[in-house]
């Protein structure tokens, strides 16, 4: 512009030919989330999505949202998009399969997203049931289908980067097969001879669970269900084998969308019933004289009363067992370990397991078999 030439505005309101510079009115969108057809205390993974775009918050991590009526809210654009990444399709590098997606125009939009058991085949896309002066009410199912598409699918590319450093070649041949479909429901692992060490051969047996049966529309153990679970677990699994000399292994619960905690939900959970032989299994007060040794050795440290205590401990359960549970507790790719015996809660610190007193909720529901949670860096660090 030379000098002296008047200023040209770009408002509509000095100048009816300049182009309207609108600022784009301002919505919000709220998520509730109900899943008090299975647990309320759940704690869900989530990120968030504007336009198909994760935003900056959630780039190389997630947030968490309570399954007890817990909100998500996000400011964004008039006619912007928002949608969901959640469970362990939350995680930076797996978001494949965004869910509940909603734009708002005219008014706010609340989605409340509740979760229902049994087969359906609803769509995640929320319905619009009712419309107010400032605020649009939508309603989703979190249907056993819904969870299925949310949860990761591995496959034998993704093992090598999903186990813990050092991993065993045979341990990794082993899961590749796992992980490329089982054409049944055994997974067997050999470890050639080596020198004086005799060849070694160990068997896992999956349980086919009821519970993706039973809220599924179409669910297959070997297709399904197996590639859910995050490699790390069954590489712990098959390690602990190995270094106890654990020739059989049934697995009775893996991957599953509609019972216990977000770990099993999220591919992270993985039961052992019985392990080579031994039943994971033990009622209530069956351990009162090992307990009592304990306290007495708590309240007084001495080599008598450790001998004693394990003593009675060790012969409760056998050695293997024992065994078993130690290279669980010691590998890296395992967050936590509970079974009939011991109750560890976080096998990353320095607190020794403590016994399984069966006298709250939790051990009580590792009465019946061995549990552990895997690590994944992200859903658990």
């Amino acid at each position: 512009m030379a000098q002296g030439d008047p200023k040209v505005s770009t408002t509509r309101q000095n100048n009816p030919a300049a182009t309207e510079d609108r600022v784009a009115a301002k919505r919000t969108v709220t998520y509730i989330f109900n899943t008090s057809a299975t647990s309320s205390t759940l704690s869900i993974p989530y990120a968030v999505a504007v336009d198909d775009e994760v935003q900056a918050a959630y780039r190389n991590s997630v947030a968490r949202v309570s399954g007890g009526d817990g909100a998500i809210t996000v400011t964004v654009n008039s006619g912007q998009k928002v949608s969901l990444f959640l469970n362990s399709d939350a995680a930076p590098g797996r978001r494949k399969n965004a869910v509940y997606a909603v734009t708002p125009k005219d008014r706010n939009v609340r989605v409340t997203v509740k979760e229902k058991k049994g087969k359906h085949n609803d769509p995640d896309t929320p319905v619009l049931v009712a419309t107010e002066k400032a605020l649009e009410k939508y309603n989703a199912p979190l249907t056993g289908d819904i969870w299925m598409k949310v949860t990761h699918k591995f496959t034998a590319a993704d093992v090598d980067a999903a186990v813990p450093a050092g991993t065993r070649a045979e341990i990794i041949a082993a899961l590749r097969i796992l992980y490329g479909g089982l054409t049944g429901n055994t997974l067997t692992l050999t470890i050639p001879a080596s020198g004086t060490q005799a060849a070694f051969t160990t068997t896992l047996t999956f349980a086919d669970a009821d519970n993706p049966r039973d809220n599924i529309t179409s669910f297959s153990l070997t297709t399904d269900g197996l590639p859910r679970v995050h490699p790390a677990g069954f590489a712990a699994i098959l390690k602990a084998a190995v270094d106890s000399s654990v020739t059989a292994i049934s697995m009775s619960s893996n991957w599953r969308p509609c019972l216990g905690s977000i770990a099993h939900r999220a591919g992270l959970g993985v039961d052992v019933n019985n392990v080579g032989g031994t039943r994971m299994f033990r009622t209530a007060g069956a351990n009162a004289t090992e307990v009592r040794l304990l306290q007495a050795f708590q309240a007084k440290p001495t080599d008598a009363n450790k001998a004693a205590y394990e003593a009675e401990r060790d012969k409760n359960q056998p050695l293997h067992v024992q065994g078993f549970r130690r290279s669980l507790q010691q590998n890296p790719g395992v967050k936590q370990c509970f079974d009939p015996w011991e109750m560890d809660s976080n096998t990353r610190d320095n607190q020794a397991a403590t016994p399984n007193r069966q006298n709250d909720g939790n051990s009580k529901l590792h009465g019946n078999h061995l549990h552990i949670t895997a690590r994944d860096g992200v859903i658990i660090a």
